[in-house]
């Protein structure tokens, strides 16, 4: 008996007293396709990449439902568990069906046929945090797995298109956090009816009974005597109104305070170097008395390996005096990359209207020529300093 019949078996056998019954039907087989290296099989991976030329494929075992006896009736509701592993870039998922039979050793991205793919069955599905798992209604697919009147060669998971989304998924060969995907199933009671019973021979007909005599009407009895109504009181007397008071005199005004000085503004500018695969932390502080109300992150044009992730956010004992601008850059590339950096601060001055600082993303893209990122996506980030969010 397979990992899947036992738990079937077992989950099935445990709530046989029930009108629906739950079992989960654990993942045969994953792997993920890879555009940037076509022919190479992930078979043995610990994790799923999704996003950037990567796809998941996903295929569960229901034969230990059909060896039992169920149909497509049985199950009520059937619902995919995938866990996120790590996020890179949040964003949603697309799910849909192949039409390609597969194994999980020999399946790479050069002999697997996109044209057999339907049409996604969902789409849009968010996956914004790692740690926990996302969920997807898949009751028609597996009901059509279980009949065999769908195909079961699996799921593929993409980024939906015009998405940036890259995250990673746990497979079943992780043994660090150990959460494989779940096909989890809520099924109907199964059990064949017995035959029907011959039907028993009609009982004589009882003997009528005597009809009572009628039953005998009381008396009806007479209207009560309607009480009379109370005398209504009377209505108090207004009390006298007191006299208003005395209008206080007006204060003099104060006088006019002398006008503020004028916005003084200049620019905090500073570089440096961010190793290839790391995420740093470059911050710029202004001088006392200043505030920052921008920012900017950049790289230097002159570099022909440049992809960095940069997100600008700022900080301050709050909104209206931010000193600081911080700047969270990844370089995912094969070299270090030289990150402009700097705030704009300026000196706060009477009746002057502050621009509260925001927070911006801004992803910049590997300038043409430049070469391939050199990790994959599962692979752990350095950090230069520890990030703030």
């Amino acid at each position: 008996m397979t990992r899947n019949t036992l738990l079937l078996a077992c989950a099935i056998g445990a709530l046989a007293l029930q009108h629906s019954r739950a079992a989960d039907a654990l993942v045969a087989a994953d792997t993920y396709l890879n555009q940037s290296s076509p022919a190479k099989n992930y078979g043995s991976a610990t994790t799923l990449a999704v996003g950037s030329g990567h796809s998941p494929l996903i295929q569960f075992d229901l034969s230990a439902l059909q060896s039992l006896g169920f149909s497509s009736s049985n199950i009520q509701k059937a619902t995919l568990l995938f866990f996120v592993d790590s996020i890179n870039v949040s964003g949603t998922v697309d799910l849909a069906l192949t039409g390609q039979p597969w194994t999980e050793s020999g399946m790479t991205y050069n002999n697997f046929n996109f044209g057999l793919v339907s049409p996604p069955f969902a789409t849009g599905v968010p996956v914004t945090s790692s740690g926990q798992y996302v969920s997807v209604d898949v009751t028609l697919q597996a009901r059509g797995w279980l009949t065999n009147a769908v195909p079961n060669n699996g799921i593929l998971i993409s980024s939906s298109p015009g998405t940036l989304t890259n995250v990673s998924l746990d497979s079943k060969e992780n043994t660090s956090t150990s959460h494989p995907a779940i096909l989890d199933l809520v099924l109907s009671d199964f059990g064949s009816t017995g035959p029907t019973g011959p039907t028993g021979a009609t009982g004589p007909t009882g003997a009528t009974g005597a009809t009572g005599p009628p039953a005998a009407t009381g008396p009806m009895g007479g209207t009560g005597v309607r009480g009379t109504t109370g005398p209504t009181g009377p209505i108090g007397a207004t009390g006298v109104a007191g006299p208003a008071g005395p209008t206080g005199a007006s204060g003099p005004a104060g006088p006019t305070g002398a006008a503020g000085p004028n916005y003084g503004n200049n620019w905090q500018n500073s570089t440096q170097d961010v190793a290839s695969v790391t995420l740093a932390r470059l911050v710029s502080t202004c001088p006392e008395g200043q505030i920052a109300i921008s920012g900017a992150c950049g790289y230097d044009g002159t570099d022909s390996i440049v992809a960095a992730e940069v997100t600008v956010t700022y900080n301050g004992p709050d909104e209206n005096n931010q000193n600081t601008w911080v700047c969270e850059i990844y370089n995912g590339y094969s070299s270090s990359v030289t990150m402009n950096y700097g705030a704009f601060c300026v000196t706060p001055g009477a009746g002057s209207a502050l621009a509260i600082p925001g927070r911006t993303v801004q992803l910049f893209s590997p300038k043409p020529g430049s070469r391939a990122p050199a990790s994959s996506p599962t692979q752990p980030l350095k950090r230069d300093t520890p990030v703030v969010h």
